[in-house]
C-alpha cells in the first residue's frame, strides 16, 4: 500500500493556512483510513496526533471525528488509547487535553464492545511510571 508515502503530506496539508486544502485533506485521510483498516496500525500515533491538533479547527472536526471512530473500528485500542490518554496528563496544556478527549471519545465510540474488553494499556504507556 502506497499510504506510507502519502501519510505525512496529508496530515501536512490538515494543517495548511488554506480552509479548502485542509477539508479536502481530511475527506482523503478518511477515505484511505476506510480502505487500511487495521493496516493503519502501524501510522496511529502520528495520526492520533494530528487528530488532536485539528480537533480544535472548524474547517474539519466533523471529518476529523470520523477518521477517529474509523481508528476505532479497525485498530486495536491498545495502540491508540496509550497515545491518547497520555496526552490527559498535567503535562500538556489544555488545548491538548480538550482535543486528546474530543479524539478518545471519537475513537470509543468506533470500537467495538469486544475490542475494548481485550484493550489493555499499561501504566508507562499513560504517561506513568511502570
Amino acid at each position: 500500500n502506497n499510504f506510507n508515502m502519502v501519510v505525512n503530506p496529508v496530515i501536512g496539508e490538515m494543517s495548511s493556512w488554506q480552509v479548502e486544502l485542509r477539508a479536502k485533506a481530511a475527506v482523503l485521510l478518511r477515505t484511505m483510513l476506510v480502505y487500511l483498516e487495521d493496516n493503519a496500525t502501524q501510522h496511529v500515533q502520528q495520526l492520533c496526533l494530528a487528530f488532536i491538533s485539528a480537533s480544535k479547527d472548524g474547517a474539519v472536526v466533523q471529518q476529523v471525528g470520523e477518521c477517529c471512530r474509523l481508528v476505532g473500528r479497525f485498530v486495536r485500542p491498545g495502540e491508540w488509547l496509550g497515545v491518547l490518554l497520555d496526552r490527559l496528563g498535567p503535562a500538556h496544556e489544555a488545548n491538548v487535553r480538550a482535543g486528546a478527549v474530543y479524539v478518545l471519545a471519537h475513537c470509543l465510540t468506533g470500537a467495538s464492545k469486544d475490542s475494548m474488553g481485550n484493550a489493555s494499556v499499561s501504566e508507562s504507556e499513560c504517561g506513568g511510571e511502570a
